[in-house]
């Protein structure tokens, strides 16, 4: 695999949803490249069998990477050493979550307090493996500095390229992404800079580029309910064919589809649980969405989301006539 995919459209690693559901469709769709969400390396070296699910994806969702986070470099070369072991295609390393449960174990963005200690995390994941290392990181903790230092010791540590989320800790999701400091991350790494941060459409992506020069964007919140995202961006980005936007009825047909993937993952149960926060993603902006939401998330087992959705459009029209 080359180090960033052609279409220059990456799938972020989102914690708590970059399952192996979530990835096979950012890859069906058009993303080149997708991350797993964060995994603790603290808790890989334990074989914590909790941390291990994390881990569990299929051999056919390549090109994967695996997003680790830890602040403690021998923890994150052991883990690596592992990680490698399962086949994947890339090693990420979390220098941008502003989570407090990982800011207080002083890993995340808090590393981008310490320069010195962000490059020996870097650097360990790079001796361990043969394969590629990156790194994804914010602007800064309180404000939008720290990433000046951080980004040319980084490269120096072996990272292959760097994400920058162009926000700050502080900033967490709230506010516009500063695309300026991106372009400036562009002018000050020996390394590939990958944009993220408020892309949510071809023409966010286009802008991004043409305004920073980053080598290839990565798409996170705006993916989720929409993995259609993908189609458009990388369509823009090689020149190709950009899908029109999905109907209502697409929408509910591809929620059906994602519930039922999500079953076939998880179990029925478990899979209930997992799937409210998708059907009120998909649903977003619906004419339908408020009572569709609430009579799916009245139910237990994913099999009755699917149902549901899947016999809604029906019933509508049928109500209609």
């Amino acid at each position: 695999m080359a180090i960033l995919p052609d279409n220059r459209t990456l799938s972020a690693p989102l914690a708590g949803i970059s399952d192996p559901v979530y990835c096979s469709w950012a890859l069906r769709y058009g993303a080149g490249l997708v991350f797993s969400g964060m995994v603790c390396a603290e808790g890989i070296r334990r074989r914590s069998a909790k941390t291990l699910a994390l881990l569990d994806f299929p051999e056919n969702i390549r090109p994967l990477g695996i997003q680790l986070f830890d602040d403690d470099p021998s923890a994150v070369f052991e883990a690596a050493q592992y990680v490698e072991g399962l086949g994947v295609d890339l090693i990420d390393i979390n220098l941008g979550c502003p989570a407090k449960k990982v800011f207080r174990k002083g890993a995340g963005v808090q590393l981008m307090g310490d320069p010195k200690a962000a490059e020996a995390v870097v650097k360990a994941a790079v001796s361990a493996v043969s394969i590629p290392v990156s790194a994804k990181i914010r602007t800064g903790i309180n404000d939008a500095e720290a990433f000046r230092e951080v980004i040319p010791r980084l490269a120096d540590a072996g990272a292959t390229f760097i994400t920058l989320h162009a926000r700050t800790r502080k900033q967490a999701l709230s506010g516009s992404a500063d695309w300026s400091k991106i372009a400036e991350a562009v002018e000050i790494s020996p390394v590939p800079i990958v944009g993220n941060g408020d892309v949510a459409s071809a023409d966010g992506a286009l802008s991004m580029i043409r305004e920073t020069g980053c080598a290839a964007v990565m798409i996170g919140r705006g993916s989720l309910g929409n993995p259609w995202v993908f189609a458009e961006v990388s369509g823009a980005l090689t020149g190709g064919e950009i899908p029109l936007p999905p109907s209502d009825e697409q929408r509910l047909s591809a929620c059906a589809r994602y519930v039922a993937e999500l079953g076939d993952f998880y179990g029925d149960d478990r899979a209930g649980k997992i799937a409210r926060k998708h059907v009120g993603w998909f649903t977003k902006g619906m004419a339908d969405a408020r009572k569709i939401r609430a009579k799916a998330y009245s139910m237990d087992k994913a099999s009755e989301i699917v149902e549901f959705l899947s016999n809604f459009q029906t019933e509508k029209e049928q109500h209609a006539g």
